[in-house]
């Protein structure tokens, strides 16, 4: 509500002598430009941090590797291709992924 209105107050220029609005240029820009530079740096940087890395995890798979899907399925990389990955989820069942849908390497827990 606080900043609603400081973008008002800030959007409003006072009129001069002659009736017609005063202010410069800037004073419309500089909030604009403000609101865009906020949305990068809180919204999409860290979103192309997050997305450089998965990249680069992705990339260094290899085989013997415990990972955790995107589904929420453990397994161990038996196998790497350009664009696929096989994962040994237990009892000799073999599941062919898009290398995206790998969430990240993780090793499953053991339940005693």
């Amino acid at each position: 509500m606080i900043l609603a209105n400081l973008i008002l107050a800030m959007g409003s220029s006072p009129a001069g002598a002659d009736g017609a609005p005063g202010g410069s240029p800037l004073d419309l820009f500089l909030p604009l430009g403000l609101t865009v530079a906020i949305v990068y740096f809180l919204m999409l940087r860290p979103q192309q941090k997050r997305a450089a890395s998965h990249k680069q995890m992705v990339e260094g798979l290899k085989k013997g590797d415990w990972v955790l899907t995107n589904a929420g399925i453990y397994g161990r990389v038996l196998e790497v291709d350009k664009k696929t990955v096989t994962l040994d989820v237990g009892a000799n069942m073999k599941l062919r992924f898009a290398k995206t849908a790998v969430g990240g390497i993780e090793k499953p827990d053991e339940e005693a």
